[in-house]
């Protein structure tokens, strides 16, 4: 069966797509059948994978399958190990509720403004009103997009958690200028040159895998590092002393500049 992690919130420019194809990358870095369902009719997680041929997940269109999420999550289900699901940007979208409902982890993303924090509690206000529908608690965690440390990224931090009644993951994605740069061709983080976002997405899947109960994946070993090539000594005549010139020593030659 596979494990289902929706990246959900009503508010556009949070780095919801951003999150759902890295996430997806680093979930597929070591072989796993991973799969990101784009739930946005806007089908930008679809656009960003199509762009390239190394991506190490696939994606399908909700808007494109002509049936419900419900139906194809249960489609999908039998042939991943990973969905990941990028929500639409509205709290009141069937997809949303079916998303949150199907999910194993909730990743909640929120950049580091005041009208994206306003729009999370909105959001998170609507997930524990849908708990209560549900009788059971919806498992969802912050995540802090964008991150860095002005004034104003800690105070959404220190509010937010709080105020939506919801833990915070602990990692946090910074913005870089990498994940802008490597867009066009739909690079995967995984073969980006930064280690900072690379770093970033590993700890945010391995905080998520053992949320949902399962094993860390860790870094790729590094490449082993070939033998250096020596050469054979070769003998060589000894040589001989430097001549002398008549009141005069003449140096010998060091090879040295």
């Amino acid at each position: 069966m596979a494990k289902i992690v929706a990246v959900a919130n009503q508010k556009g420019g949070v780095g919801k797509t951003v999150t759902t194809v890295h996430l997806a990358a680093m979930l597929g870095e070591f072989g796993a059948r991973v799969v990101v369902v784009d739930a946005d009719p806007q089908n930008n997680a679809v656009d960003y994978l199509s762009r390239g041929d190394s991506f190490p997940a696939e994606a399908v269109s909700l808007s494109e399958a002509k049936v419900s999420l419900g139906e194809l999550l249960e489609a999908l289900d039998p042939q991943y190990d990973f969905i990941v699901i990028d929500g639409p940007p509205s709290k009141g979208a069937p997809a949303t509720r079916a998303a949150v409902v199907a999910a194993d982890l909730i990743v909640v993303p929120v950049d580091s403004a005041y009208d994206d924090m306003k729009s999370t509690l909105d959001f998170t206000h609507e997930l524990h009103e849908l708990e209560k529908e549900l009788g059971r608690t919806l498992d969802a965690r912050i995540l802090f997009t964008k991150d860095g440390d002005y004034a104003i990224n800690k105070a959404i931090r220190s509010v937010v958690p709080g105020a939506a009644q919801l833990e915070a993951l602990r990692t946090r994605t910074p913005w870089r200028s990498s994940f802008r740069n490597n867009s066009p061709a739909g690079l995967p983080v995984t073969q980006y040159k930064d280690e900072v976002a690379k770093t970033s997405f590993r700890n945010l899947r391995d905080e998520i895998l053992k949320l949902m109960g399962m094993e860390p994946m860790g870094a790729p070993e590094p490449a082993a590092s070939k033998p250096v090539a020596t050469k054979k000594a070769r003998k060589t005549a000894p040589r001989k002393a430097p001549a002398r010139a008549a009141g005069k020593q003449v140096e010998a030659t060091t090879g040295e500049n």
